[in-house]
């Protein structure tokens, strides 16, 4: 089974809390990369195993994580360097 498959039928607010997109504009993405795959099935090569909707889901996943994770990083270097916590640096003054 396909992770789309389970993931479509999601409520719409579960699944803008997995991909960060509402279903509406999934499916207007999936649509203009169905048209750029057509475009490489054009130059040949070796077909793809993961649907297009799978490949999607992979990569909002994966920026929805990495956004995620670097955000709260960012939080943390700002908050520990406001503390003076990190090796060689001194808090900084509030003005």
């Amino acid at each position: 089974m396909q992770k789309f498959e389970v993931v479509s039928k999601l409520s719409p607010i579960e699944f803008k809390r997995l991909t960060g997109v509402r279903k509406d504009a999934f499916a207007k993405m999936i649509s203009i990369v169905q048209e750029a795959e057509m475009g490489k099935k054009s130059r040949g090569g070796k077909p793809s195993q993961l649907a297009v909707e799978d490949k999607l889901l992979m990569c909002l996943e994966y920026l929805r994580e990495y956004t995620e994770k670097s955000s709260r990083i960012e939080k943390y270097f700002f908050t520990t360097r406001e503390q003076g916590s990190l090796e060689g640096t001194e808090p900084t003054e509030k003005h």
